[in-house]
């Protein structure tokens, strides 16, 4: 071993203690939006307690200077940052210019005007892009906390809307919408970038840019660039789940701050001891804190990681992992309280074992969704495993005994597992937002104890290359030019009309329309009797009866009235979706009564307390 590496980190001692100012950066930037996020969401429960309403332009002025003010304390107490090398390999640097072209052309075109259109880069986003759009006008609206469900009227809202909520704050004072979407996706972007990094160097940016399988070497059979990880179950992480999942441009580099924190922190001294305190506690609990009300499977994970230390970790680091459990056990619990509805989210723990693997064979589903990392994750578990037995079984040994590549990849592994039997959620698929940090919490040490001590260097970059090929090819095929104006989300002139017609209507008034993920309504952040099928499924909520009464109400059949009145629907919206999806309506609110706003987007019909 050569003098001065850390054994369990790879790193120089100098490199340990080093200070980069773009991590700095990034870090002082997620503790701003932690802190205004969390302040702009007590203020807004204490608001509609007292006053009826919810975020408020004032409100939104206090949370974002109260933001800075934390992201200000942060840069400047941000301890010794743990760093892999001394400086960016060449390799890393290939890695921070993919990563930028990859940022620039996924969030620089996620949704752009072109001519009349407003037009949208990645397929994956037709459903999702939509709602985060709604709820951040929704948030900004006013509504009173904890919301309603804006897209089903017999709902309470149960999701983690933190990312949306600070949208809600940029659009409360005054942010254009459009480049605040760009603009919070690029520092996303970058922040996930540097975070992954510091946790694992090119090896980590690689394998979360460009994960995927065998799928990907297709490309020799048809000499195309396209996404083809895209029907099977593990996706290309960046495109499926960075890019349309908002969430994640706070979740994923939080989420890495705070493993690489710990790492140094718990694990990385040959005594046990802690030394490397790189983040300060206060700012470890908000950032920990925040976690859940920005990606909900991001906070499982981690204290999942801390329940697991607990038991495992060096008794030196047993003490701060129960203080930091102390400090965010209330109010963390409480956002989880509120976005479960008293932690019970609908549909979620439900038993399926082999995931989404259905009828595939076995080995069939794993390679090519996974490639080679699947038998080499397999063999790097049980080889760690047996080690970490060996060393439990030795009576009296010393502190130096924990290995910290055991302390993340045997729980990480075993959660892992976990998700191949038990669903997280009501959508299989959501279980690949918690199967994704057991994957970079191995990629690390992987690459470290095991990838860079191979010998020839050409098998290290052969074995790199039917790694990372595949997952490579479909994110080029998925952020390729070919698909620049492909998908249209709505037209600019119908969605600025109909934004007119309801401006002057009460914002808390619900409207019936056709349930389609691309309404203007969405778009003015308004609430519906019933939204999208497809994202009213994925939260687990039984639309089934909610379909049918809607139905009634847009036909016009008998009782009507009687299905409005449940659904308090105060507007009833007829257009072009209407129009398609009720074509035998009898249309009855319409008889004898001038609608309120009409225009050739359609017409918005008031449902007086007479009818």
């Amino acid at each position: 071993m050569k003098p001065g590496i850390d054994p369990s980190t790879g790193a120089s001692a100098g490199a340990r203690g080093s200070r980069n100012l773009p991590f700095r950066l990034a870090v002082a930037g997620l503790a701003a939006v932690a802190a205004a996020t969390l302040c702009a969401l007590a203020g807004a429960l204490l608001q509609s307690h007292f006053a009826q309403t919810g975020v408020t332009p004032a409100l939104a002025v206090v949370a974002l200077a109260l933001g800075t003010l934390t992201g200000g304390g942060a840069f400047f107490h941000l301890g010794k940052i743990p760093a892999i090398s001394p400086r960016p390999t060449p390799c890393a640097w290939l890695m921070f210019l993919a990563w930028a072209l990859f940022a620039l052309r996924a969030f620089g075109w996620l949704l752009y005007p072109n001519g009349d259109a407003l037009d949208f880069l990645s397929p994956n986003n037709a459903g999702d892009l939509p709602r985060h759009l709604l709820y951040a006008r929704y948030f900004a609206s006013g509504t009173p906390w904890w919301p309603a469900h804006p897209l089903d009227a017999w709902a309470g809202l149960r999701y983690y809307a933190g990312i949306d909520l600070f949208q809600s704050l940029l659009l409360s004072v005054g942010v254009p919408e459009l480049p605040a979407l760009v603009w919070v996706g690029l520092l996303g972007s970058a922040a996930a970038a540097l975070a992954l990094w510091r946790w694992g160097g090119a090896f980590a940016m690689a394998g979360f840019l460009f994960s995927g399988g065998l799928a990907g070497f297709a490309f020799f059979q048809r000499g195309l660039f396209l996404d083809y990880q895209k029907d099977l179950a593990w996706k290309n992480l960046a495109l499926a789940i960075f890019v349309t999942q908002r969430g994640f441009l706070f979740a994923l580099p939080a989420g890495l701050v705070l493993l690489t924190n710990w790492r140094a922190r718990l694990f990385a001294n040959p005594d046990g001891s802690a030394s490397a305190k790189m983040l300060p506690f206060w700012l470890e609990a908000l950032l920990y804190i925040a976690l859940p009300f920005f990606q909900l499977y991001a906070f499982l994970f981690a204290s999942a990681l801390l329940g697991w230390w607990l038991v495992f970790a060096p008794p030196a680091g047993r003490g701060h992992i129960a203080r930091l459990i102390a400090v965010a056990l209330l109010p963390a619990g409480a956002e989880v309280w509120l976005m479960t509805g008293g932690f019970a989210p609908s549909g979620a723990l439900w038993w399926k074992p082999g995931w989404m693997q259905e009828r595939t064979p076995f080995l069939v589903f794993w390679l090519k969704n996974f490639g080679l990392f699947a038998p080499l994750a397999v063999a790097f578990f049980g080889w760690l495993a047996w080690r970490f037995i060996r060393r439990l079984d030795e009576e009296n040994s010393p502190p130096g005994s924990w290995d910290s590549a055991a302390a993340f990849v045997l729980p990480s592994g075993l959660i892992f597992l976990a998700c191949c039997f038990v669903m997280f959620a009501p959508w299989e698929w959501d279980n690949t937002k918690l199967m994704l940090w057991s994957y970079l919490a191995t990629l690390p040490f992987l690459h470290e104890l095991w990838l860079r001590r191979w010998r020839p260097a050409a098998l290290r970059w052969a074995v790199c290359g039917a790694l990372f090929f595949g997952g490579a090819v479909s994110l080029i095929g998925g952020i390729s030019l070919a698909h620049q104006s492909r998908y249209t989300l709505i037209r600019r002139s119908e969605l600025d009309a109909v934004r007119a017609a309801v401006a002057p209507l009460p914002r808390d008034a619900r409207f019936a329309c056709a349930p389609t993920h691309e309404h203007p309504l969405v778009f003015c952040g308004r609430r519906l009797a019933m939204g999208y099928a497809g994202a009213l499924r994925g939260y687990g909520l039984d639309y089934t009866e909610l379909e049918a009464t809607l139905r009634t109400l847009m036909l016009g059949q008998p009782g009507w009235e009687e299905a409005a009145r449940r659904l308090g629907v105060r507007y009833v919206f007829w257009g072009q979706r209407e129009r398609q999806r009720y074509k035998n309506s009898a249309q009855p609110w319409s008889v004898g009564q001038a609608p309120v706003a009409s225009g050739d987007w359609g017409a918005i019909y008031e449902l007086t307390a007479e009818r």
